[in-house]
This record gives C-alpha cells, sequence and structure tokens, in this order.
C-alpha cells in the first residue's frame, strides 16, 4: 500500500472517530497533505491527548458493546489505567477487569482485557460466543490477522486460536464473553483460572 494510500486510509478513520471532538479535528489538520502545521497546532494536540483520552472516543461503542448508559461507559473509561479493580489473567502478562454488563448481558461474562507488549495469550477453546472490542493497541492473531483500536472480533462456540499483543503500547480490549473459555495445552492452570472456574 502506497503511503498515500495509507494517509487516506488514516484520514478515512479519524473522521469516524466517535466523539472524537477537538483531537480528531487538530489530528486531521496535522494529517491534511496541504497543511504546513505550526507548532502550536502540535502543542495543542500533545495537550488534549492526556492518558485516557484516545480511548475516550470509544464511549457510545463501549455503552453498546456491554448494553450500559453512556454515563456508566465513562466511568469505566475513567477508571482503564491503573484501577485496583485488575486481577492477574490467564496467561502471563495479561490481566482482567470484571463488571457486570447490562440488563441484556446480566448472564454473561463481561469485562476488560490488557495484554502487555509482546506477550502472547495461549490456544484457546470458546465454550460460547465472544465479541472483542480493541481500545488500544494491536493484536496478532494466530493466523496472522491483525486487528487495531476501533475492530470488533467475534468468536462462535466451539472455535479456538491464540493472539500476541504486537506494537509498543499494551493491547487493550472490551469483551462479551459466554460460558467461557479453556486454555488448551498441557500446562496446569493458574490459581486465578481455578477460582474462575468454580465460580462457574
Amino acid at each position: 500500500m502506497s503511503a498515500r494510500n495509507d494517509r487516506h486510509d488514516a484520514l478515512d478513520w479519524l473522521q469516524d472517530l466517535e466523539g472524537g471532538g477537538e483531537a480528531a479535528e487538530l489530528a486531521l489538520a496535522a494529517a491534511a497533505p496541504e497543511t504546513h502545521a505550526s507548532p502550536d497546532l502540535f502543542a495543542r494536540i500533545r495537550g488534549i491527548t492526556t492518558p485516557g483520552a484516545a480511548l475516550a472516543g470509544f464511549r457510545e461503542r463501549l455503552a453498546r458493546h456491554f448494553d450500559l448508559p453512556a454515563a456508566a461507559a465513562d466511568r469505566l473509561l475513567a477508571e482503564i489505567p491503573g484501577h485496583a479493580r485488575w486481577v492477574a489473567g490467564p496467561a502471563e502478562g495479561t490481566r482482567l477487569f470484571h463488571l457486570e454488563g447490562g440488563p441484556s448481558l446480566s448472564h454473561v461474562d463481561c469485562g476488560l482485557v490488557v495484554t502487555d507488549p509482546g506477550a502472547e495469550f495461549p490456544s484457546h477453546l470458546h465454550e460460547g460466543t465472544e465479541l472483542s472490542l480493541i481500545l488500544q493497541g494491536a493484536v496478532e492473531q494466530d493466523d496472522g490477522a491483525v486487528q487495531l483500536p476501533g475492530d470488533y472480533v467475534a468468536y462462535e462456540a466451539g472455535s479456538s486460536h491464540s493472539y500476541r499483543s504486537v506494537g509498543d503500547e499494551p493491547l487493550v480490549y472490551a469483551v462479551v464473553l459466554h460460558d467461557g473459555i479453556r486454555i488448551l495445552g498441557n500446562r496446569e492452570p493458574a490459581a486465578n483460572e481455578e477460582e474462575q472456574t468454580e465460580e462457574r
């Protein structure tokens, strides 16, 4: 793909940002080929890209994903960085943030997953369906497919895969999981996996 197409794709993505507000407008201005961006423009961009600001554009999609009111999605986005509710995940370099979904999701497992850069999530079987929304970072599936922020990834019951967090920042995704997963392979389950299995 040419640099021009890459720029065009990036501009399309920025224009599609939900709730992008000033950040999206400034990014579009800086990326436009005819713009000679001033130092002031870049200072304004840096000033509004505080930690967590990039996730704010997912407010509406996150609310729909978890069947939550927009205000609850706002609170969730504010809690993502470094919240005490994160627990160790079933694989090294992963952490989980369990939450209650809205009325239509009261019977399923909802939450956020963070995977450190370079960390791999081992092959696992989906006991039920899973729908994930990528919020930050990039994920490479075992078939070579790569998903980026804003992508939805769906898995049917009985499917299996592994993935790796690629890029320089942690992978963060929102997940709605029916009936859980089962890690495949010949390893002993971590203590928190045994607890999660007992809870189900």
